[in-house]
C-alpha cells in the first residue's frame, strides 16, 4: 500500500509541473507581446508623473540664489532634479538670470507645466 501511494503523489507532482510549464509558457508570451506593443519609455514619461518648471534654493541663509530646474511634480522643493535649466541670484543689482530657453521650450513641449514663480522670470520686462 505505501509503495502504490508514494507512486500517486509523485504522479500529481509531475501533472502540477506540467500545468504550471504551460502557464509559464503562456505568461511568457503574453510578456513579449507587452513588450512587442507597447512603448514603455514613453508611458513612463506620460502616465507616472508630472514635470513641473520650478525654483529650488541654494545659497545660504539671507543670501538665498535659485536654480531654475524641471523637476516631478511630487518631488520636495531640494529634491533631485531631471535637468537643471538656469540660475537665478537676486542679490546682486541687476538681478542675474540665465536660463536655457531651448531647453524651457522643450519641456514645454512635452508637456511640462512653468510655475508663476519662473514664468515671471521668463517674460521680459
Amino acid at each position: 500500500m505505501q509503495p502504490q501511494t508514494r507512486l500517486r503523489r509523485w504522479g500529481d507532482c509531475d501533472r502540477i509541473s506540467q500545468e504550471l510549464k504551460s502557464i509559464v509558457k503562456s505568461t511568457q508570451y503574453i510578456a513579449d507581446f507587452f513588450l512587442s506593443t507597447f512603448d514603455f519609455e514613453l508611458l513612463t514619461l506620460d502616465l507616472l508623473y508630472m514635470v513641473k518648471i520650478r525654483l529650488t534654493q541654494t545659497g545660504t541663509k539671507n543670501r538665498k540664489q535659485y536654480r531654475i530646474i524641471a523637476i516631478e511634480e511630487g518631488k520636495r522643493r531640494d529634491g533631485s532634479a531631471i535637468e537643471i535649466l538656469g540660475f537665478y541670484n537676486p542679490l546682486v543689482v541687476p538681478p542675474q538670470i540665465k536660463i536655457d530657453h531651448e531647453r524651457v521650450k522643450y519641456w514645454v513641449s512635452v508637456g511640462a507645466q512653468i510655475t508663476p514663480s519662473v514664468q515671471r522670470l521668463l517674460s521680459p520686462s
